[in-house]
């Protein structure tokens, strides 16, 4: 193909482009958020809600988490939260800059932060106490933890 011929298709494939969405159709990502969604929210809502009694447990016990296991924990859940908001997640429909910075936020900044925030034991204690065992030991099992690590 000559040079000529390259620079036409090339200016016809542009002329023809439309709009890239960077997962779905934006109009319909702008009109409310999708079931997945609200799946999301609600497994962040419960896992805050856990670590959140689980530490207060833990205290009422004498124990406690260390303050900077709590901020980052915390810290991490937040960024998660505000990444996965409807209003984020409109704009990264929307805009494929939105949408990397929304992964930027979950795997660099809210799921390590969650970890170090070593939640395993909160969440644990929240758990009432005839099933706390029972996850304990389902924890240890051998697929588990070396999934874990």
């Amino acid at each position: 193909m000559t040079g000529r011929r390259v620079a036409v298709a090339t200016f016809a494939a542009l002329v023809q482009a439309q709009s890239v969405w960077a997962h779905e159709d934006g109009d319909a990502v702008a009109s409310a958020p999708s079931s997945w969604d609200g799946a999301v929210m609600l497994l962040l809502l419960t896992a805050a809600m856990m670590y959140l009694v689980g530490t207060l447990q833990l205290r009422r016990r004498g124990a406690h988490v260390r303050t900077v296991e709590r901020a980052a924990f915390w810290i991490g859940w937040l960024s998660m939260f505000a990444a996965v908001s409807p209003r984020f997640d409109a704009a990264a429909a929307l805009a494929f800059s939105s949408h990397m910075a929304q992964h930027e936020l979950l795997m660099l900044i809210g799921a390590p932060l969650m970890i170090v925030g070593r939640p395993i034991l909160p969440w644990l204690w929240a758990l009432p106490t005839r099933v706390r065992p029972a996850a304990a030991v389902g924890l240890q099992s051998r697929a588990l933890s070396g999934l874990w690590r």
